[in-house]
């Protein structure tokens, strides 16, 4: 071996808490904690934090996430709960009072995949085909709450041959649902409020204009007493008179209500309660609607700890949960496809939750996803991504960068306050949902969850 040649570095396993034992104390300098080190022992530190490499003890430490495997008894907190419901139907399942824009937003078009595909007459006069929804041109029309959205598509525009035509409808096609749907079906049913109303398309656009250019997405509601009518007359009012608008559906979206309705798990009494609780703006005849899926929630916890997923363990959920068998599952998580994405936590390949579509019975669930809420402290919708985004000229912004003592500071304050659950979620038709995954077996528990020390998480 020639003599300039770097020694090999010896390769040391250890677990998440012996790691963060050898970094931190580089960080800190021996006579106390808030004296800064010096620059050799600071970029060793860091070079060792990033890596794993240990420049001056010429180890490469190599992360054994699974030396926190559940190895036992633990008391473990599983609550279930509904987070979600997606419905398609040729009524308006609405029970309460609906909050109509006169001009939409954008943003509420639906553009990303729901994990799901819905029967649409694409062509008239032929059989309906499976389509994904967020390919079929949508507005959304309105508002019940603040966690339920009802929109509009519109199968005659799809382009089955075109998997990037835009689906936000053109100026004509909204003037043409304002004019000759809204106001129409509004002079009908509810004419004293007409008046509060703007009288064309062009008007609604210039009162929701701001002087920043802007709009201001303002509502108007429509009386529950007359939903019915709405759902009816509204399509084939515009049916009538435009051609792309024959066969359309209602997509009725409520999101985000997990706290809600949580309740013990194991029980199907509680289980129907608390789907009540969920379906309580909607009317009770989307029980029996076929395009009617609800997301079952079981969610995982112990005090001062961390539950992550383990990567090994994504084909013992899947063969339990679904109707494949062991090498089936193992099949699906192992080879390249679409339908499987696994999420790595931390860069630990070994610790990730995984989502994926499914196409099996009817008792099956056609989407499931397992994660974490660690990611709650720091997750929202921002430009179209989920999480906190940044351009990378503001993570270099300030000394230290503001960006990052923030993201410091809640994590620094997340190691003594936030217990991270692992939740796993399914997406099952909802005649079946206070029947189906009314809990997880202890044994699949223990196989299935690794449980680091919150404050070692963190």
């Amino acid at each position: 071996m020639p003599a300039n040649r770097p020694a090999h570095p010896t390769v040391t396993g250890c677990s998440l808490a012996m790691f963060n034992n050898k970094c931190i104390p580089l960080l800190h300098a021996a006579n106390g904690e808030d004296q800064a080190v010096n620059d050799a022992q600071y970029y060793r530190a860091l070079n060792l934090v990033l890596t794993g490499y240990d420049s001056q003890r010429l180890i490469q430490y190599s992360i054994e996430p699974t030396r926190n495997r559940i190895t036992e008894d633990r008391v473990v907190t599983v609550v279930r709960d509904y987070d979600s419901l997606i419905s398609f139907t040729n009524w308006l399942p609405i029970a309460r009072d609906l909050f109509i824009y006169p001009v939409s937003n954008t943003v509420d078009t639906l553009t990303s995949s729901v994990h799901l595909q819905v029967p649409m007459k694409i062509k008239a006069h032929q059989a309906e085909v499976p389509v994904h929804p967020h390919r079929v041109p949508n507005i959304c029309l309105g508002t019940v709450g603040v966690r339920t959205k009802v929109r509009l598509f519109f199968p005659a525009l799809y382009q089955e041959n075109n998997p990037d035509a835009p689906v936000e409808l053109t100026p004509e096609q909204k003037t043409a649902i304002y004019e000759d749907g809204l106001l129409p079906t509004l002079h009908k049913h509810n004419p004293e409020t007409v008046t509060n109303w703007p009288t064309s398309y062009a008007t609604a656009l210039h009162r929701a204009r701001k002087s920043n250019n802007q709009f201001q997405h303002r509502t108007h509601p429509f009386p529950s007493a007359m939903i019915p009518n709405l759902g009816y007359d509204l399509p084939r009012k515009l049916a009538n008179k435009h051609a792309w608008a024959r066969d359309m559906l209602f997509m009725t979206q409520v999101q985000g209500v997990k706290e809600a309705n949580q309740h013990v798990p194991d029980s199907q009494e509680d289980a129907l309660g608390a789907l009540y609780v969920l379906l309580r703006d909607l009317d009770d005849e989307l029980r029996a609607e076929p395009h009617c899926w609800v997301d079952v929630g079981l969610e995982l916890s112990e005090p001062g700890f961390s539950y992550q997923w383990r990567t090994d363990s994504h084909s013992d959920i899947i063969q339990h949960f679904t109707c494949l068998t062991g090498a089936q599952a193992a099949s699906y998580v192992n080879r390249p496809s679409r339908h499987y994405h696994r999420d790595i936590s931390s860069g630990l390949l070994h610790v990730s939750g995984f989502r994926g579509t499914f196409a099996l019975g009817v008792e099956d669930p056609l989407y499931i996803q397992a994660y974490t809420t660690d990611k709650a402290l720091i997750q929202q919708l921002d430009r179209g991504k989920h999480g906190l985004t940044i351009h990378g000229k503001d993570m270099l912004n300030g000394c230290p960068p503001e960006y990052m003592q923030r993201m410091h500071d809640v994590y620094f304050d997340a190691k003594e306050n936030h217990n991270c659950a692992a939740r796993i979620e399914f997406r099952v038709q909802i005649d079946q949902a206070n029947e189906r995954f009314l809990t997880i077996p202890e044994e699949l528990i223990a196989s299935s969850i690794l449980a680091f020390d919150r404050k070692d998480w963190w």
